[in-house]
């Protein structure tokens, strides 16, 4: 008996082509350069809008201070320790921690005893802001 050699070609040994490689990648890029600017958007949007719920929090824990001690905090460490000038702090804290804004910063803070602001500076981390997520974040706004 005799073996019959195949002469196909190598094509089917060889794997993927350098030409289909980069094909691929290519295929991936241009997908991926139309979908992370949504993403991007979408992530913008909800550190906005998780920077809206620490502060809506935060006003909260303010406003039952404000019950108790008859003044606003001087500073909102006096949420999650004792404030020497309340006697009817506590028994426990307002608050167990201070939350940062969605872009992981500590939020501004201004209070003369009876009117207070609590601000987010959003995304840019700077006064003022040329887009909606740029733009400041104020308690007064909620």
């Amino acid at each position: 008996m005799t073996k019959k050699h195949c002469q196909g070609s190598r094509r089917s040994e060889a794997g993927f082509t350098l030409i289909e490689i980069l094909i691929v990648l290519g295929v991936i890029g241009v997908i991926a350069v139309s979908i992370l600017p949504n993403i991007f958007e979408r992530l913008d949007r909800a550190n906005f809008e998780k920077t809206r719920l620490a502060m809506s929090q935060i006003v909260e824990n303010i406003t039952v201070f404000q019950q108790d001690c008859g003044k606003v905090p001087s500073d909102l460490k006096y949420l999650k320790e004792p404030d020497p000038e309340c006697k009817r702090w506590g028994p426990n804290p307002y608050t167990k921690t201070i939350p940062n804004d969605g872009w992981g910063r500590p939020f501004l803070y201004e209070s003369d005893g009876v009117n207070y602001t609590l601000r987010s500076l959003g995304k840019d981390g700077r006064e003022g802001g040329k887009n909606k997520i740029d733009q400041d974040i104020s308690s007064e706004d909620l």
